[in-house]
């Protein structure tokens, strides 16, 4: 007839008992990994994001973390131990906070990093070798913060970079060699910077890697020749929205790939110095290598309005500074680019002496520093750079 009632009883608490430690086991491993204003629905996967924190929360268990987003707080600054317990991580999002430091040290155990996203804070610099251990690290964001100044150093140990976002910031000039540890840069955003000034040498070392330039929305007057000469693989180049008036005809010579150019959006003088553009511009269009250009005049008051690629060269009229008509092309360039001059600590100012006591005033090029006449024969000099602030640049 089966067992009596009450051995029944008493074998079912015992099944119920063996049960209820694996239940247990489970439940505090899958809550102790994940952060108590956290969400962890997703495995390895720590969301963060939009929680009001004020610091990074602790994980007590994060062997086995991979992703970690942290967007949308109030994060003020990264310490050397806030990531020190995650060595597996893969994708770090720290966008859209308040960061204004971050410690040397806070990404040191981050070997396996790929994916490091800091936009939107307030950054004023990235000190050298902070980033220095992420050498498997491929996307890095650092937009919209307010960072003014950037050396080589600041990019060291990150020879697995294939897209750097440095857009939105407050850079105002770009040396020699800025990018020259990042051998596998592919993307580079400088767009909406205050850039007023390129090193002949800012992008030495992408030579055999980059394929993407955004200079828009910079300050830009004036290109040396060179300024892309090594950039072999370049396919894209935006240099629209800044305040250029002339360039070099020879300046994209050296670049094969090129099939993207942008260049509206600048105060284009259209006279004989930009004969040399239009032809490259012509012979490029005609082999079906390059995307249509706007290149859109703005002077002479005669030629306002119209497009270059429509002009005759003889509508082309001398320049109305006075200068010569040798294309665009800096004074350096004419008396060979390639002559060594002397280093400067910082964007060089010159001005036509005969403008200074009407405040107004041109970029020369590195002939001012060997002593050259430029333009229209008149000596340009250097002159204070607190002084050239108050200047009118055209």
């Amino acid at each position: 007839m089966g067992a009596p009632r009450s051995v029944r009883l008493m074998v079912l608490p015992r099944v119920l008992w063996g049960s209820v430690p694996l239940f247990f086991l489970l439940l505090p491993a899958a809550e102790s990994i994940c952060p108590e204003p956290c969400d962890c629905q997703q495995h390895q996967h720590l969301l963060c994001t939009n929680r009001g924190l004020r610091s990074v929360p602790k994980a007590a268990e994060p062997q086995d973390v991979l992703t970690y987003s942290l967007g949308g707080n109030f994060i003020a600054n990264i310490s050397a131990f806030d990531f020190h317990r995650l060595a597996g991580l893969q994708r770090l999002d720290l966008q859209y906070n308040r960061i204004r430091s971050l410690h040397p040290k806070a990404f040191e155990r981050l070997d396996r990093l790929e994916e490091l996203y800091l936009g939107n804070n307030l950054l004023p610099a990235l000190a050298p070798g902070t980033l220095s251990t992420l050498a498997k690290l491929r996307i890095l964001y650092v937009n919209a913060n307010e960072i003014g100044r950037l050396s080589a150093a600041s990019f060291s140990g990150l020879s697995s970079l294939v897209k750097l976002r440095l857009d939105g910031n407050e850079l105002g000039s770009l040396g020699d060699s800025t990018f020259s540890g990042l051998p596998n840069l592919l993307y580079l955003h400088l767009e909406s910077n205050r850039i007023r000034w390129l090193s002949r040498g800012a992008f030495t070392g992408l030579a055999n890697s980059l394929e993407a330039l955004d200079l828009s929305r910079n300050a830009l007057t004036a290109l040396h020749p060179a300024t892309f000469s090594h950039l072999g693989r370049l396919r894209e180049l935006s240099l629209r929205d800044n305040a250029l008036t002339t360039l070099p005809g020879e300046l994209f010579a050296s670049n094969p790939a090129l099939y993207r150019l942008e260049l509206e959006g600048n105060a284009w003088s259209c006279d004989c110095r930009l004969r040399g553009l239009k032809h490259w511009l012509g012979a490029w269009h005609s082999q079906g290598r390059l995307l249509t250009v706007f290149v859109q005049c703005r002077l002479p008051p005669a030629l306002a309005g119209k497009y270059l690629d429509y002009l005759q060269d003889a509508q082309l009229p001398p320049p109305q500074d006075g200068g010569s008509c040798h294309d665009g092309a800096s004074p350096s360039a004419r008396l060979g680019g390639s002559r060594s001059v002397r280093a400067w600590p910082g964007p060089p100012q010159w001005v036509h002496s005969a403008a200074l006591a009407a405040g107004r005033g041109w970029c020369c090029g590195e002939a001012a520093l060997l002593g050259h006449r430029c333009g229209d024969g008149t000596v340009f000099s250097e002159i204070d750079t607190n002084r050239s602030k108050s200047l009118d640049f055209r």
